[in-house]
């Protein structure tokens, strides 16, 4: 298990996820302790945005832990900007003290997010609720499943959104590669695997990589999502599941904002020659 920082845990695990972090959440006395340098970045309702949260004074309750109960602690944050929302979580220390680093005094604890409130928001982009239209509420509900610690459910949810979206994917993609018309034979697989109702079998279809102005990390996102979706449910775990449901999140976030980016491009572009030619 990859060790991360005790922000990034309170901000992006789902609940009952247990994730390794690299913090010394126990103190010598025993006692739960948390630093208020550690600011984590939340979901405001008041800012309707991501807010720098800061740790209230006393907002940790004081618990102890030790190797036969795992208690459970909670932590209070308060949001920077508008002072008035507050977030408050429920954390169970799984183990402490199985690794150590002596060349820092850096204790790796394992810990769980056991409660919430209130829920984690995961700000979606506009550019996703256009192309999601009719299937917004099933991809919300994969969202919603995620925030619970559901793979199996976030994942099923995911896949079946993607499936119903392909061809919209695809015309996307497509608008990108028309743009400079060097790819005719990837325009014409990527319409002749629209004809395929699941995703996984449609990406079959295609032998051509996207050009490297839609690849994320040197990486086709088409293949990603197929190596994400291709095993399905029965082959994983629920906590194996869960990660795919997040990856392909990831992916697809970051697909859409390329191809909206590489529309957007040119629109500025034509819109430049347009009025420098007068």
């Amino acid at each position: 298990m990859e060790s991360i920082d005790f922000c990034t845990f309170i901000e992006n695990s789902s609940l009952y996820e247990e994730a390794e972090i690299n913090i010394d959440l126990i103190n010598s006395h025993g006692h739960v302790s948390l630093s208020a340098e550690m600011i984590p970045n939340f979901y405001c309702s008041s800012c309707a945005r991501n807010q720098k949260f800061d740790l209230m004074k006393n907002g940790v309750s004081e618990n102890y832990w030790n190797k036969t109960l795992s208690d459970i602690f909670r932590v209070v944050y308060r949001c920077r900007n508008c002072q008035n929302s507050y977030k408050t979580l429920s954390l169970r220390v799984v183990s402490a003290n199985d690794r150590y680093n002596l060349g820092t005094g850096t204790h790796f604890v394992k810990v769980q997010k056991v409660g919430e409130f209130p829920e984690r928001v995961i700000p979606i982009p506009k550019r996703i609720e256009r192309l999601m239209g009719g299937d917004r509420k099933l991809f919300y509900k994969g969202l919603k499943c995620e925030n619970l610690g559901m793979g199996i459910a976030a994942f099923a949810y995911y896949r079946r959104v993607i499936d119903s979206k392909k061809n919209v994917i695809f015309d996307e993609i497509i608008k990108v590669l028309k743009i400079d018309g060097s790819d005719e034979l990837l325009i014409e697989e990527l319409t002749a695997a629209k004809s395929e109702t699941q995703f996984t079998k449609s990406i079959d279809r295609i032998k051509k990589a996207l050009p490297n102005s839609l690849k994320i990390q040197g990486q086709d996102p088409l293949k990603l999502l197929y190596a994400a979706l291709s095993e399905g449910l029965h082959s994983k775990q629920d906590e194996e599941c869960l990660q795919n449901a997040k990856d392909i999140k990831i992916i697809l976030f970051y697909l859409i904002e390329k191809i909206e980016l590489a529309l957007n491009d040119d629109d500025a572009l034509k819109e430049a020659v347009k009025r420098l030619r007068k």
